[in-house]
Order: structure tokens, then sequence, then C-alpha cells
């Protein structure tokens, strides 16, 4: 839902495109990245961590009317039947000869960005804002830490604490 809202918002007439097909999602970097060991050099130093950033990154996914038979084809492959179904979205995936986490990173960036124009931030009225702030009181209250307690001896081992509202004390 995501993808193709973003998609829609970037090139409208994308709508007609993404209604004619049953849509799943590519990891572009495939979720076996690390099995191979081409990829987990283009991954660098710390290929796991790398991975883990990347792999569900909002940047390395895209959509596909094509069900998972790619899901570890290479990214030569992956741009062809990318490019069946051209949709804006695709664009950066596209012109490039290559997927490195650098990639992943900078179309993510885009993405976000795009995203906000999709969901904008409502706008509040003027003064709205002061519902939303601390009371007073709740301002000047002293936070108190379980540790805090036990230092002072107010709190033993095997006490049972409880959560009580000062506004309901019955709850």
């Amino acid at each position: 839902y995501l993808l193709a809202r973003i998609d829609e918002s970037l090139e409208p007439s994308d709508m007609q495109v993404l209604e004619r097909y049953n849509w799943t999602l590519e990891h572009i970097l495939p979720q076996q990245a690390l099995k191979d060991d081409k990829r987990r050099t283009v991954l660098g130093n710390d290929p796991e961590r790398t991975f883990e950033e990347c792999i569900n990154n909002l940047g390395n996914l895209m959509l596909t009317p094509h069900p998972y038979d790619l899901q570890e084809a290479s990214f030569a492959e992956k741009q062809q039947r990318i490019a069946e179904v051209p949709l804006v979205l695709a664009t950066d995936v596209l012109a490039t000869n290559s997927w490195t986490p650098e990639q992943v990173k900078v179309r993510a960036e885009r993405l976000a960005k795009q995203s906000l124009v999709v969901w904008k931030r409502p706008q509040l009225p003027e003064g709205a804002g002061s519902a939303f702030r601390l009371s007073k009181r709740a301002a000047t209250m002293r936070k108190v830490t379980f540790a805090d307690l036990f230092n002072a001896v107010l709190v033993e081992m095997d006490d049972a604490l409880v959560s009580v509202s000062p506004l309901h004390p019955g709850r």
C-alpha cells in the first residue's frame, strides 16, 4: 500500500497500472544475500550488520506483479522483470548497474520524503498545541525510579508495585 501510494503521487496516471495487477513485494537485495560471496562483498566490512540495515528497508523494496520466482535472481534479472511494468518507483533501480547499501539508503530517503507529501501532517488551529502540553503540575513533578525507591528502603525485594491513578484511586 505504502509503495503504491508513493508511486501514484509521483505519477498519477500510474494508478491505472497499479489497479491492473496483483502486486507483491520484491527485495531488490535478495533475502538470501549473505549466502552468496559476491553479494556479501557488496555489503562491505560488516556484511551481517549492513544486510540487516538494508534487507527490509523501504529503499530495498519494489512492487512487482510477478510471483516470488526471482527472489534470489541476479540484479540484472530483477531489473528486466521490473522494467516490464514501468512504475516511477522503478526509475532509480533501472538507472544503475548494481545495487549497493548506499543506493538503498538514498532511495529510502527519497521515498520517505515523498511519503511526507502523500501523508501530510495535519494543520492544527492556532493554540491547539497547548491542549497536548504537560500541565504545570505534571511538568514540575519529580520523576522517581525503582532504584530511588529501593535506595530509600521504601520498596523491598518481593514487594508488589501497582500503578494507581491519582485521579482514580480505585484503578
